[in-house]
């Protein structure tokens, strides 16, 4: 595959995009570059293939407002400058369709009128006449002297009108370009004898080609010409040869008096009167009356001899597939052609070439000494045809369309009438449910009433039960006699003989016997309030907890309560060599708190602000403080403070900036320098640029705003976009621009083949500035503060 790139351009010359053969954003494939001898133009059709977010930039590069422009350099060095024609988008297949042509618009939608010429003109002044606005001009012309005298009957498009008068001076034509960049600077129309040369290459059945196809065609095929051409001014008939004295040198063509050209060679094959009895006949001609312009019978004999001698035998095409196709051949061209399987070697002019440089083998060739042309219906009737055939074509898109819609719409008809059946009945059954709904929240809200007036039956009951409860504490038991049912038994704490402990207990009467039971906290309250409990041990579902003698608690958890005692304190203390007031300061101490080390806290407010003191089971203590006064000029301060006194950590936020005491040592930090950390990693500008000489990047964080410097992020440049990979990172250090501001910097960039490549800036303390010698697989994609 020949790797091409393909620009596309709008009318103004603007950049649209590229498309490539190899990968990038859009890919060109299927293309045909299209050669033919019998057509001045080159006509370039093909596919750009794009991902499906790219849909729009894709569109606006090909199609656009319509004749966007396409800029390519072929394998022979050639520049060729295509306007777009027609396009085709594909939104689903993400694919647009296109066929574009050298010729362009300016020559074949401008429409020249009927024309006789009065005198002898060149081929130069006919071009002048016919395309003298066009923006095209001549460019070799190898019959600046010939002279014809033509005369033009109908309308045509410039484009066409220029290939008659070519075919009338005898000659051929092509259209080269001048590029500079992406502007087209010149359009050349070129004049020449005869197109191609004899190159001397041979293309082999097998290695430049994958299969030959020929085709053999007698439609065309004539011995004799009765010739007309230009009718004179102030005559009734055109011209003949009829009369007009001419011999052949060859002996093979002979004029008869009649005005007929004939071939006296060629009758002996093609005659119908040829048999085994008669194997060459001399008569009996296959005969063709043609028109030209020609104003003179000389002229008009000549046009007639080469068109006899390019019709007198078969046509004979070989339509060659080639494996690739020789970067030096052109249409015109003579080549030799061998393949041995069919006994073939022959010498062909290249009558079209069909060139794919994405795929090569799908390059064509037709090779011969004419083109076969197998329909002979007028330009004129062709078109009409075409554009018949592509208003059915429309019509029947159109009618397949309405006929898609209809069905559609009756489609979309049957699922409402559905949807409506199916909405009718899912309102019947919400009705259905609501109803059941309604009732069962009627039933619900009977039941809840009933339970609210039973659960408050049985609270009152409850409440009445308690009341009533009766209570003995004894140590002995009770006498049971007339003792009311749930009379409860409070039996102390006593010691046996052996002077264990045993708990004391609770027991409640059940009108038979005594039952261990659990006495609710709240009537034990009310028995106990005024009063002090002593060494009581009490069981619950969960374990035990006690209370000793010292007031320990063991085994239970308090939760939801306070302990406050507050002391204060007018006195002074002295910290760092500064007389502060202690203020009001209050202390609140949870003792003995079981599984932890911790044995005492203190929380305090005195001269540095709020305090917490932490005091541990192994004596050991430190104590934190937090304040809004302390040193001078400081707006928050915070302490810690060992044991001992010292005072083990400090820091102090100001006006000037942040102070922090660690090791015996201070380190201060400016605002500045605060603000410059907190800039670090910020990404101060984003693009893709070389930079060239012209490109000033003006990050948004000057250099000097920053800890220490810019971080450059290079990454790799490649099918006209910045690639995610070959990331290279350059760190320009604020101190070089502080003594070097606006000198060059070189920055070194590799890849994973340890390629090298540089790039060249100069920077400055808001500006980075690029070289126009940086033009390299490598762009800048982001500035980061460092």
């Amino acid at each position: 595959m020949y790797k091409m790139d393909f620009y596309f351009t709008d009318r103004q010359y603007n950049m649209l995009g590229i498309a490539s053969t190899e990968r990038g954003q859009f890919r060109m494939a299927g293309e045909i570059e299209a050669q033919s001898t019998t057509a001045s133009t080159v006509a370039l059709t093909g596919n750009i293939y794009f991902a499906k977010g790219d849909l729009d930039d894709a569109i606006a590069m090909v199609v656009g407002d319509g004749g966007n422009y396409i800029l390519y350099q072929d394998d022979r060095g050639i520049g060729h400058f295509m306007t777009i024609q027609n396009t085709q988008v594909d939104n689903t297949g993400c694919s647009i369709n296109f066929q574009a042509d050298d010729a362009g618009d300016d020559l074949k939608n401008e429409i020249v009128g009927e024309y006789a010429a009065n005198k002898a003109m060149t081929f130069a002044q006919y071009f002048s006449t016919f395309c003298a606005d066009s923006g095209w001009e001549i460019g070799l012309n190898e019959i600046p002297a010939n002279t014809r005298t033509l005369e033009f009957t109908s309308e045509q498009s410039s484009y066409d009108r220029m290939l008659e008068v070519a075919n009338d001076f005898g000659v051929s034509l092509y259209y080269t370009f001048t590029i500079e960049g992406m502007t087209v600077t010149n359009r050349y129309l070129n004049v020449v004898n005869e197109l191609g040369s004899t190159t001397g290459i041979t293309l082999r059945q097998g290695t430049d080609i994958s299969q030959i196809v020929s085709e053999t065609s007698t439609a065309n095929l004539h011995t004799s010409i009765k010739a007309y051409g230009a009718t004179p001014d102030g005559a009734s008939h055109p011209i003949n040869l009829a009369g007009y004295k001419w011999t052949d040198s060859t002996g093979q063509f002979a004029l008869g008096s009649d005005g007929v050209l004939r071939d006296t060679i060629a009758i002996r094959t093609w005659s119908r009167l040829r048999s085994n009895t008669n194997p060459t006949p001399e008569s009996s001609h296959l005969q063709m009356v043609k028109t030209y312009e020609s104003t003179t019978q000389a002229t008009l004999l000549q046009s007639a001899l080469a068109d006899l001698k390019q019709y007198n035998h078969p046509a004979v095409n070989y339509t060659v597939a080639m494996v690739r196709v020789p970067s030096e051949l052109s249409k015109g061209d003579v080549v030799n052609v061998e393949d041995e399987a069919q006994n073939l070697y022959l010498s062909a002019t290249v009558l079209e070439v069909d060139k794919c440089y994405s795929m090569p083998s799908s390059s064509t060739l037709t090779l011969g000494d004419f083109k076969i042309e197998h329909d002979q219906t007028s330009a004129q009737i062709k078109q009409a045809a075409k554009s018949a055939e592509d208003a059915v074509s429309k019509a029947t898109t159109a009618f397949s369309y309405a006929a898609t819609v209809d069905e559609k719409a009756d489609n979309a008809q049957t699922i409402a009438t559905d949807a409506a059946t199916t909405a009718e009945n899912a309102k019947d059954t919400a009705a259905a449910a609501q109803t059941m709904a309604n009732t069962a929240q009627t039933t619900a809200n009977t039941a809840q009433d009933t339970a609210t007036t039973a659960a408050q039956s049985a609270n009152t009951a409850q409440t009445l039960a308690k009341a009533n409860r009766t209570f003995i504490k004894s140590a002995d038991e009770p006498d049971t006699t007339d003792l009311p049912v749930n009379a409860v038994w409070l039996q102390p704490a006593t010691t046996d003989a052996d002077g264990n402990t045993v708990a004391a207990s609770a027991k409640t009467w059940s009108g038979a016997a005594w039952q261990d039971t659990h006495i609710e906290s709240s009537l034990i309250a009310q028995n106990i309030i005024g009063k002090n409990i002593t060494g009581l041990t009490f069981g619950n579902a969960n374990g035990t907890f006690s209370i000793d003698e010292n007031g320990n608690i063991a085994g239970g958890v308090i939760t939801g309560s306070t302990f406050n005692t507050a002391t204060t304190d007018n006195s002074y203390m002295t910290q760092q060599g500064k007389m502060t007031p202690n203020g009001l300061g209050f202390t609140t101490t949870y003792k003995n708190v079981t599984g932890s080390d911790v044995q005492l806290e203190e929380a305090s407010v005195d001269w540095a602000g709020p305090r917490l003191k932490t005091t541990y089971a192994d004596g050991t203590s430190e104590t934190a403080g937090l304040g809004t006064t302390g040193y001078a000029g400081a707006n928050v301060y915070a302490w810690s403070q060992a044991a001992n006194g010292d005072i083990t950590g400090e820091i102090y936020l100001s006006g000037n900036g942040l102070t922090i005491l660690h090791n015996s040592q201070f380190v201060t930090l400016t605002n500045d320098q605060l603000v410059q950390m907190s800039n670090s990693g910020k990404v101060l500008w984003s693009g893709a640029l070389y930079p060239n000489a012209s490109t000033v990047i003006q990050p948004s964080t000057p250099i000097n705003d920053c800890l220490n410097g810019w971080v450059l992020v290079w990454s790799g440049f490649t099918d006209g976009a910045a690639q995610d990979y070959n990331f290279n990172f350059t760190f320009i250090p604020k101190a070089y621009v502080n003594a070097f501001s606006g000198k060059g910097v070189s920055a070194v960039l590799t890849n994973q083949t340890a390629l090298i490549a540089s790039k060249y800036v100069y920077v400055t303390n808001t500006d980075i500035t690029g070289n126009d010698n940086n033009r390299n697989a490598y762009v800048l994609r982001q500035v980061i503060a460092w």
